[in-house]
């Protein structure tokens, strides 16, 4: 179970650093640890009009896991990457600027 969890931080970590979500690379570059995982659904709306809910999901800490968090943002037209990450973004600048 333990090598299945480990397993699933280096894929969430690796989105960070070569996936949908690079903007919060920089936090990998000041060696944090930051894993996410992100998704887009679009949701037709009782009009007619197509909307999407965006989502991201993950953990951060200084080596090892420390906190997770879980953003979720409705009737975009983004995507995750580009709506979510902006929240988490300033979530973990606040964090970690706390001596975390």
């Amino acid at each position: 179970m333990e090598a299945t969890s480990l397993q699933l931080q280096r894929m969430m970590v690796d989105v960070v650093r070569r996936g949908t979500d690079k903007a919060l690379a920089n936090f990998i570059n000041k060696e944090y640890k930051v894993g996410v995982k992100t998704g887009t659904a679009e949701r037709i709306q009782k009009d007619g009009n197509k909307t999407n809910v965006a989502w991201m999901i993950g953990f951060a800490g200084r080596k090892d896991p420390e906190i997770a968090f879980a953003v979720v943002v409705e009737d975009t037209t983004g995507y995750a990457g580009e709506v979510c990450s902006p929240i988490i973004k300033s979530v973990l600048a606040g964090y970690f600027a706390n001596g975390r």
